[in-house]
């Protein structure tokens, strides 16, 4: 939700310069992270359906709570890679910390979901993570 994305998209530019991407920033909707789970499902694959319209190749989730909550479902149901951030955050976390404790900061439901702790101890056990829900940030950024 929101025009947190314009990150990932820039990086999916440099990795992939020959390919058209379509960016979708709810910005209407925006923020996703105090809404319901079933609120932020319907809205999700609202989007998806659309991008599924223009025969995309392949969705990139890039909002944290959107992947916390429908992305797991969406990739099962579809035949096109569909990659969220939460991989690739935790992994970025996990190289960054010299001591081996982690904060995280997020949405109400991303914090709720806990995916980012889960995914950080599936990859590194031994990391101590600390999460603060902070539902005025997506306004802020």
């Amino acid at each position: 939700s929101g025009v947190g994305g314009l990150t990932v998209v820039r990086e999916l530019m440099r990795q992939l310069p020959h390919e058209e991407v379509i960016y979708i920033g709810d910005s209407a909707r925006a923020p996703y992270g105090p809404r319901p789970a079933k609120q932020i499902k319907t809205y999700t694959w609202e989007l998806v359906n659309f991008l599924l319209t223009k025969k995309v190749k392949m969705i990139v989730f890039a909002c944290n709570t959107a992947t916390a909550v429908v992305w797991e479902e969406v990739k099962e149901k579809l035949d096109i890679p569909v990659l969220g951030v939460i991989l690739p955050g935790s992994s970025a976390a996990i190289k960054s910390t010299i001591s081996g404790q982690i904060g995280i900061i997020g949405t109400p439901m991303t914090i709720k979901s806990n995916i980012y702790e889960q995914k950080i101890r599936d990859l590194s056990p031994q990391m101590k993570v600390r999460s603060l829900a902070c539902p005025k940030f997506v306004p802020i950024v």
